[in-house]
């Protein structure tokens, strides 16, 4: 009966073993790209992007049919400092605070998500083509470790769909 419950004991505790070692060895940070060609000027364009009140035009806080609509605060008006503090069951908490800003070739911001457990920062940027703007969104972060290494290519995946539908609403704003 012992070596039963033993072998019961090691046939549990190995496989999640082995998910710790996998989370620990595996990369546990994030990238998440997208792009959108937007016909208008990039001057048309930065309005919308540059400062946090025009995110809320088309960035989407939380999912579509929620019944927890997320909170926002923001503080300061696009320049370098401003932050856009978040809050909602489907997207969790965080900071982003704006560390660069250029009306001609986009910002960049640094995230602070659950209470700093989880860092990062991002831009987007502007490239005038062929009368229009080729707009660009680049995030990038470390998620803590163990689960981390385990989910950090769902967290790529997701987010970079989640910023080609923001784009795609963008466009759809500023082209209007």
């Amino acid at each position: 009966m012992k070596r039963l419950l033993g072998c019961f004991a090691i046939g549990c505790l190995a496989p999640v073993a082995a998910l710790i070692l996998l989370g620990l060895v595996l990369p546990r940070t994030w990238t998440a790209e997208s792009s959108v060609w937007i016909e208008r000027p990039i001057a048309e364009i930065h309005p919308y992007v540059g400062n946090f009140e025009g995110w809320k035009e088309w960035v989407q806080w939380e999912r579509p049919g929620s019944t927890d609509p997320a909170t926002l605060e923001i503080s300061g008006s696009g320049e370098v400092g401003s932050t856009i503090h978040f809050e909602g069951k489907d997207i969790g908490e965080g900071v982003l605070t704006i560390t660069a800003t250029d009306p001609a070739a986009g910002l960049t911001y640094d995230t602070v998500l659950q209470g700093g457990t989880v860092t990062g920062n991002g831009s987007i940027r502007y490239q005038s083509l062929d009368g229009g703007t080729r707009v660009t969104w680049i995030d990038e972060g470390t998620l803590p470790r163990v689960i981390g290494g385990l989910t950090s290519w769902i967290t790529s995946a997701g987010l970079t769909k989640k910023f080609s539908e923001d784009l795609e609403r963008l466009k759809t704003v500023v082209e209007e």
